[in-house]
């Protein structure tokens, strides 16, 4: 029995909580998980799962010989890193990616499509959703989200900071005389964007020189993608308010153009998380610093 490989799968087990979830996210066969699993219980003298047709949980072996695998194989996967690094192997394995899928559209699958190629021997998954998953139970390496990480079992790196802006096409404008500033601005005639679980629709945010603005959009019209949203402004359906990530392109096209420059918006941060081990596999290194550099030319923080 290769020990070290059954580790893995009962580590893998135990952190997603069923057998067949395991073996999906371990590309095995269900029967080729079970058997590792019984082969280490044998190999142990003791039970480490309590099973049943759906979920397993850890019994008090279990949960001991848990802590003691992770960090064998964090050991483990240090000292082949060390080897690989020095030798100058290339990074291989499986990278299971997860980000927003507006995010994913404008940025991360063209990244993605990129590092793919300067790691041909990785195979890169990506997973768009705006419903973020458990990292640790769905076998995910690393997860782009836009709120800071409280989870004591997971690290972020920041990765960039947008910032809103509201736009509209040059037609609309024409039309509806648009003004100078946001309090001007009619409600009616600004396209809403549906917060997550349908909880009414994102308010728009602006400052100057201590004077705040904020509109609650009431547009006939409203979307929960920034993608959509923009298709919409450019055939004149209202005024918008997104990402710069997302509008630039059609700003720099002229479809769009920006309203109330002269005022601030808010500027959320988009971290990439992973999960804390003792040793960040290479990997994950790659891929966050590969993310880094490329979100570097749209980081307001940087300009």
């Amino acid at each position: 029995m290769d020990r070290v490989r059954a580790m893995e799968i009962f580590v893998r087990v135990a952190e997603a909580g069923s057998f067949s979830k395991a073996a999906e996210q371990l590309d095995l066969a269900n029967a080729s998980v079970t058997s590792a699993i019984r082969n280490l219980e044998a190999h142990l003298g003791v039970t480490l799962l309590h099973r049943n047709t759906r979920i397993s949980s850890l019994t008090e072996a279990g949960e001991r010989f848990l802590i003691g695998a992770r960090e064998v194989l964090a050991a483990v996967a240090e000292a082949e890193a060390s080897v690989a690094e020095a030798a100058g192997q290339a990074v291989s394995g499986q990278l299971v990616v997860e980000s927003p899928v507006a995010l994913g559209h404008a940025l991360v699958g063209p990244l993605l499509a990129g590092f793919s190629a300067r790691h041909p021997s990785l195979r890169v998954r990506g997973m768009l959703t705006n419903m973020p998953r458990n990292l640790i139970e769905d076998g995910i390496d690393v997860s782009i989200r836009i709120e800071y990480a409280t989870d004591a079992e997971l690290v972020q790196r920041r990765l960039l900071t947008a910032r809103y802006v509201a736009a509209a096409s040059p037609r609309f404008v024409r039309q509806h005389r648009l003004p100078a500033s946001p309090e001007q601005l009619a409600e009616s005639l600004c396209l809403g964007q549906i917060n997550p679980g349908l909880r009414g629709v994102r308010h728009w945010a602006f400052q100057r020189a201590g004077q705040a603005v904020v509109i609650a959009p009431k547009g006939r019209l409203a979307l929960n993608s920034s993608d959509a949203l923009i298709q919409a402004a450019i055939r004149d359906a209202g005024a918008i308010y997104v990402l710069n990530l997302f509008v630039q392109p059609f700003l720099d096209s002229g479809q769009l153009v920006p309203l109330f420059e002269d005022w601030d918006t808010p500027q959320p941060t988009f971290y990439a998380l992973y999960r804390r081990t003792r040793f960040v596999p290479r990997k994950t290194r790659a891929l966050i610093d590969f993310l880094i550099e490329g979100f570097r030319p749209h980081d307001v923080s940087q300009a």
